[in-house]
Parts: C-alpha cells; structure tokens; sequence
C-alpha cells in the first residue's frame, strides 16, 4: 500500500512542518493558504535510504546513461516522477537528496 505523507514549506518563517502536524491537521487549511509550499512523499528512497520528496534536490551520480549532476524532484507535465528531464524511479539508486529547494536553491546553480 503507498504511504501518504506531506511536509510543508512556511515561506514567511522559512522551516518545515512535519511529522505529527500535518497528520493532525486538514491538509486542505496548508494547500489553501499562499504562504505554505506542500510536498508529498514519493514513496520512493535514495541510494542511502532517505525518503525523497517533491522539491528536494538529488545529486545523481554513477548512472551508466545519465550526465551527473544536480537535479530537482518534481511531477512533469504527464504527472511522472522526475529528476530533470529522466523518470526518477529509474534514477533512485544512483540519486542522493542533498537538499530541497527551498532552503538550499544555490545547489541548482552550475
């Protein structure tokens, strides 16, 4: 069965609620209100074990096919998981989160 889990982004106070908030509260109140970001839960993992969420960043290095690199988490246009421009189910082994975009947008920047 798939795991449903959110965090979400405070803008005005820049942290993230998690956990046992957002369980505890109508998701509803977080998508309706311009100053908080929501992100869910991939259900998938890093090569380390890590959960990956939408918005994080994942270092993707070692794929036989794929230039290494830096790459954002998002859902495209078609609502695929992607990481760039590949599908991020066929990145995971290789992808390591070592931010999200929010808190660290310079990971992007060549």
């Amino acid at each position: 069965m798939r795991e449903i889990k959110f965090r979400v982004w405070d803008k005005e106070s820049k942290y993230f609620l998690e956990g046992d908030i957002i369980r505890d509260c109508i998701i509803g109140k977080f998508i309706d209100n311009p100053e908080r970001e929501v992100m869910q839960y991939t259900c998938l993992k890093d090569k380390n074990g890590k959960e990956i969420y939408e918005g994080d960043i994942v270092k993707v290095s070692g794929h036989p096919f794929v230039v290494d690199g830096k790459y954002k988490v998002y859902y495209n246009e078609h609502m695929e998981l992607s990481c760039g421009s590949y599908h991020m189910f066929r990145m995971k082994n290789w992808a390591e989160v070592i931010g999200n975009i929010y808190e660290n947008p310079e990971l992007l920047k060549n």
